[in-house]
């Protein structure tokens, strides 16, 4: 018997009409070809219980052409998923063709010698068998030449007639080449997988190639998936190394400490210099603007324009080993030039931004192209605000889009939220003080940064507590309500959006955060704050569990009574 392991496929039909079988005669034909990967001859029919599944079995003239031995070698075959059975060609009863009808099995007379017909069905088959092999060997040959997914992909596509190809992780399609979509329900279409070859603990094991065959046999497209199989996990390896190399200076910006000294307090030219460790080598930070050197040496140039996006995934949840480097291949589709770092927290990328208007067509692109791998793998993204000027840090932008990823709601269809369209707003998804004084620092700096913070944050505080009564205010401050105005409009020249009920809660929560921190002091303003790039400690790290979905009252808006008039 010969059962050709990667054999372009024949099928009965195609052999009767133009192959080996062309010399037999048909008493039944089923109405779906069954595909033919081996023959054998058989001298007994207790010998049909040995055939592997899409076997021609061919009873020679020499042991008989009785009814009962017919009957029974096609209930071994039906049982044994035979293609066909080939007897020698002599009158047969209705009830054996009736058999063959019930069992749905192929049964053809040969109108030679049956034993010349199985011969020249081997030959077919090993020749198929042959040129299949061929056809491999020069394919792998082929691919071995390719050094990255998208080329690997496409070779194969190309080998298979332009079916399409995927590269999936947990059944989200992460890079793909040719034409058409994969859906294995369409007729005639069949669904072939071949998974990568593991390699330690790196991304193979989990993942498969996936290819919709296109007038290609499935044992063809599956030997063509396993030759390509170890090329794509080659390339997915290096391009993950080569992204791994490249997202260092990204992953600088979450630890990365601006200088905290006033320029008059900073240290003398013959004192060491600040500096960050980044894997073993240590880069300084001094010299002009605190912490420019630093991302200078980074690689980061001051006059381009940013915006940080980060990836979060659920708070407490395990993250699977391969997650990176999927998460990696996916964030090609939005920006393949700007590396995604992984980090403590979940994933950083810094892209150019060259107009205010990018950050909404950046969020249009993540939602449209990465918004249900996201939801299927139960992560969210946040973005920054656009870096209008140098004095917004980079350490700045990656906290903005770290806040707006936890603002992203549990559930629902949203996946990707940006802090601009937040702003003071992201304080009421907060309960803990440190994140809501970190969302302060982003978004009203000029509060914090007023020598009259504190009277400023003190009236605000009690105008709230008073439903938005200048008069209760000033009554309860000991003031005259003049004085509670002019404190309002101070408030508003330093862009506190009092104004606006739907931030009304907001902004309360901020100014009681404040004034309960002491980081406001009455005429004078706290150099740790004040500095550019300063975030306490707890605020580098706010908690991941701490996130929380309140409605502003609908009282506490700008004055509105006759006794504020």
């Amino acid at each position: 018997m010969i059962r050709p392991p990667h054999s372009t496929q024949l099928n009965v039909a195609e052999l009767i009409a133009n192959g080996s079988l062309r010399s037999t005669r048909p008493l039944y034909l089923t109405s779906t070809s069954a595909v033919v990967e081996g023959v054998v001859i058989v001298s007994q029919p207790d010998e049909i219980r040995n055939v592997a599944p899409h076997t021609v079995v061919v009873i020679p003239a020499g042991i008989g052409t009785s009814g009962w031995l017919v009957s029974s070698a096609l209930r071994q075959a039906w049982e044994r998923k035979a293609s066909a059975v080939i007897v020698a060609d002599t009158p047969y009863s209705s009830s054996i063709v009736a058999l063959a009808k019930r069992l749905d099995i192929s049964l053809l007379a040969a109108i030679d010698d049956p034993t010349t017909v199985a011969l020249s069905l081997a030959g077919e088959l090993g020749t198929a068998a042959s040129s299949m092999s061929i056809r491999l060997a020069r394919f792998a040959q082929a691919v071995a030449a390719e050094h990255t997914i998208n080329t690997v992909l496409k070779a194969a596509s190309k080998e298979l007639r332009g079916a399409v190809v995927s590269l999936e992780f947990d059944h989200i399609v992460v890079a793909s080449a040719g034409s058409g979509t994969v859906d294995a329900s369409t007729a005639g279409h069949t669904l072939v997988t071949a998974d990568l070859p593991s390699v330690g603990g790196g991304v193979s094991g989990r993942i498969s190639t996936v290819v919709l065959s296109n007038g290609t046999d499935a044992a063809s497209a599956q030997a063509i998936l396993s030759v390509a199989a170890p090329s794509v996990q080659a390339a997915w390896l290096a391009a993950d190394a080569a992204e791994s190399r490249g997202a260092v200076p990204t992953s600088a910006l979450v630890g990365l400490h601006a200088i905290a000294t006033a320029p008059d307090e900073r240290a003398s030219d013959n004192e060491d210099e600040p500096s960050l460790d980044i894997n073993g080598a240590k880069v300084n930070a001094g010299g002009g603007n605190p912490g420019s050197r630093l991302l200078s040496q980074l690689g980061w140039q001051s006059d381009q324009r940013y915006v940080a996006v980060w990836i979060r995934g659920e708070p407490g949840a395990e993250r699977a080993p391969a997650l990176t480097s999927v998460l990696r291949l996916l964030w090609r589709k939005v920006a393949q030039r700007c590396p995604l770092a992984e980090v403590d927290d979940g994933w950083l990328a810094v892209v150019p931004s060259g107009y205010p208007d990018s950050v909404v067509q950046l969020e249009r692109n993540i939602n449209t192209r990465l918004g249900g791998a996201l939801a299927e793998l139960g992560l969210t993204a946040g973005l920054s605000r656009w870096q209008h000027s140098p004095s917004r840090s980079l350490t700045e932008l990656a906290h903005e889009a770290r806040l707006a990823a936890q603002c992203v709601p549990p559930s629902g269809t949203t996946r990707v939220v940006a802090f601009g369209q937040l702003g003071v707003e992201a304080a009421a998804r907060f309960v803990d003080t440190d994140t809501i004084l970190q969302i302060a620092r982003l978004t009203v700096p000029r509060l914090l940064e007023a020598a009259d913070g504190e009277h400023i944050a003190s009236a605000l505080e009690t105008y709230y507590a008073n439903n938005g009564s200048v008069v209760a205010a000033a009554q309860a401050l000991g003031v005259h309500r003049n004085t509670i105005q002019a404190r309002l409009t101070r408030a508003r020249a330093l862009d506190v959006p009092i104004d606006d009920p739907s931030k009304t809660l907001s902004v309360h929560l901020i100014v009681a955060a404040l004034r309960n921190s002491g980081i406001l002091v009455s005429g004078t303003v706290s150099t740790a704050t004040a500095s550019v790039g300063i975030v306490p400690s707890a605020l580098q790290n706010p908690p991941t569990n701490s996130i929380r979905t309140v409605r502003a009252p609908q009282t506490g808006t700008a004055p509105t009574t006759s006794e504020d008039l």
